[in-house]
């Protein structure tokens, strides 16, 4: 699986910005395109399945049950109708149809192989953009135009649901709280060095320590990891031309940590006016894009939460 971390492109890189990024990289939550397609459902005929085990039969309904709860998150892999259904309860062999009888279809849901993804990613331009999260509508269209399409596999996509996100957040917070253990390893063992806003070297790794660039990068290559650089917002509001935004050097942030904070600091104001649309409002005025002010209030209010878990951790250590 390849992982890449978007790394700000300074000589200096920010530590819990650095563990975010890893973070990011390995469970992304912002999804877009393929990222919103988490799965398959494939039709399966009643006729066709039939019973693995005469002995200690379950009822059908149970074996369907276990289907659902399949679908709600937990995909198997590309298993037979049969083994599918085995593996979560034993089946009760099912009547026989004679000619007129209806067969029932359903759908049973599975992982997206690689050779899914490729294909479904030259079916994407085709159809209606995905930008989790989606309205019934948003999903109403995607399908419709999936089904319509000449080209589309027989089976069905399963998109994200607020649920499926959930899961990855949770992953997401896992892994960064993983990587910076593993940072702090690092700098104990001496095979990493950090330095505070002073550039004093710093003996631990909390929010406003910062790590070298190079050494970042050598990290990221120790776990099997590569970087691409965060260079420019590409998305800004349409009503911003590319002329207005503001050319900087490579090296040099978009918005430094003062700006987000001001950043922050007026989105908060607004939503505490009871403004109905604090986020487009604070986009205009800094001139970038609504998804750039989310993105900085969710790590303000991670960072806030954050700091307050370790203070809380460390006052327990010392009792």
């Amino acid at each position: 699986m390849k992982i890449q971390v978007q790394l700000a492109a300074d000589q200096l890189i920010d530590y819990y910005s650095f563990c975010k990024a890893i973070a990011e990289g390995i469970c992304p939550t912002d999804l877009k395109g393929i990222d919103c397609v988490v799965g398959k459902q494939t039709p399966v005929s009643a006729a066709s399945v039939t019973p693995s085990c005469q002995e200690n039969r379950s009822p059908l309904s149970e074996s369907l049950r276990s289907v659902e709860l399949i679908g709600r998150g937990n995909f198997k892999d590309q298993l037979s109708p049969n083994q599918t259904a085995g593996a979560e309860s034993s089946t009760h062999s099912l009547p026989s149809l004679g000619q007129g009888d209806e067969v029932e279809e359903f759908s049973f849901p599975y992982k997206l192989s690689d050779e899914d993804r490729t294909l479904i990613e030259k079916l994407l331009p085709d159809l209606p953009a995905l930008h989790f999260p989606f309205t019934e509508e948003d999903v109403t269209k995607f399908m419709n135009a999936y089904l319509a399409h000449p080209n589309r596999p027989a089976w069905k996509p399963i998109l994200a649901t607020a649920a499926h996100v959930e899961k990855l957040k949770a992953d997401q917070h896992k892994a960064m709280v993983l990587h910076q253990k593993a940072l702090l390893e690092e700098l104990a063992l001496g095979r990493l060095t950090a330095v505070n806003a002073n550039h004093i070297p710093a003996k631990t790794l909390a929010p406003g320590v910062f790590i070298p660039r190079k050494e970042a990068i050598a990290y990221l290559g120790r776990c099997g990891m590569s970087h691409g650089d965060l260079e420019f917002d590409d998305t800004l509001p349409s009503h911003i031309k590319v002329s207005e935004a503001k050319s900087r050097a490579v090296g040099v942030p978009k918005f430094t940590a003062q700006q987000k904070k001001e950043i922050v600091k007026f989105h908060k104001c607004l939503k505490d006016k009871k403004d109905r649309k604090p986020t487009a409002k604070t986009a205009e005025k800094f001139k970038t894009s609504t998804s750039t002010v989310r993105k900085f209030v969710r790590e303000a209010k991670k960072e806030e939460k954050d700091l307050k878990n370790a203070l809380s951790g460390r006052v327990v250590k010392l009792r």
